[in-house]
């Protein structure tokens, strides 16, 4: 199963610097961690990650907005919003923000694949689905 993390940056961001780099070695991890797992009826995950300005301003808080299973194409996209009020001057603290909200929306959208296959009569394992995220972000 192929898993794609896709990043947007709007507006003045107070992260951004720290975060592309961060978000490009999140996209490695979780590519080298999940370049094994299989779930039927899933070949491809896609997470779309979205910072600030223009691209959340349609949101009011940070989370995870539109989640979708298409069966025919055998995928599911989920949106995820960071907005800008929790950012810092504190690069280190930013990426500890990040990566704690970051972890909690990936378990998120596990729980949300995982009713959306039970629907259709398909197993996931969401324990292993979440050691592997763990495993990903742990060693960044």
């Amino acid at each position: 199963m192929e898993i794609v993390l896709n990043s947007a940056f709007g507006g003045e961001n107070l992260a951004d610097s720290i975060l592309i780099h961060l978000v490009r070695n999140i996209r490695k991890k979780i590519k080298e961690v999940f370049g094994d797992f299989h779930v039927e009826k899933v070949n491809k995950i896609s997470f779309y990650l979205a910072f600030n300005g223009d691209l959340t301003k349609y949101e009011e808080t940070s989370g995870i907005y539109m989640p979708r299973y298409s069966p025919k194409k055998e995928n599911f996209v989920v949106n995820i919003i960071f907005d800008d009020i929790k950012w810092t001057d504190d690069q280190t603290e930013n990426k500890k923000i990040f990566v704690t909200e970051l972890e909690g929306y990936f378990f998120d959208a596990g729980i949300i694949l995982s009713n959306k296959l039970k629907k259709i009569k398909v197993e996931f394992d969401l324990d292993e689905y979440n050691a592997r995220i763990k495993k990903a972000l742990h060693s960044i």
